[in-house]
């Protein structure tokens, strides 16, 4: 496990002083090859990438909202927002199904590199 920790946090639990702003982070999945789809996971952010694109993340707050970083919304000024999941692993196969799919909608290549997660 490698720790992070963050100083400007915006969440509101964060300023209210009832979360803790640090984050594990597992390191990468040993032998994935280069453009193999891993997760990385920590407690609160889960992101999809294939070692040069960030692919989609979850985001923990109340629920896991699920976010496919390939495609855009439908105003077409962000990420497609997937919605949001009781539990981390129906969000994942979220992100995981609308990476896959094209959804008759133009792919976008990210432009956030994976390493930024």
């Amino acid at each position: 496990m490698v720790k992070y920790s963050r100083n400007v946090v915006f969440w509101p639990e964060v300023l209210a002083g009832r979360l803790d702003t640090t984050v594990e982070i597992d390191e990468r999945i040993p032998g994935a090859s280069p453009g193999e789809r891993t997760w990385r996971i920590s407690q609160y952010l889960c992101a999809f990438h294939d070692g040069e694109r960030h692919l989609g993340h979850v985001v923990k707050t109340d629920k896991w909202h699920a976010y496919d970083a390939t495609h855009l919304n439908l105003q077409e000024d962000g990420i497609r927002y997937l919605g949001d999941f009781s539990d981390l692993d129906s969000a994942k196969a979220a992100v995981e199904a609308s990476v896959a799919s094209p959804h008759g909608q133009k792919a976008q290549a990210a432009k956030a590199q994976s390493w930024i997660f």
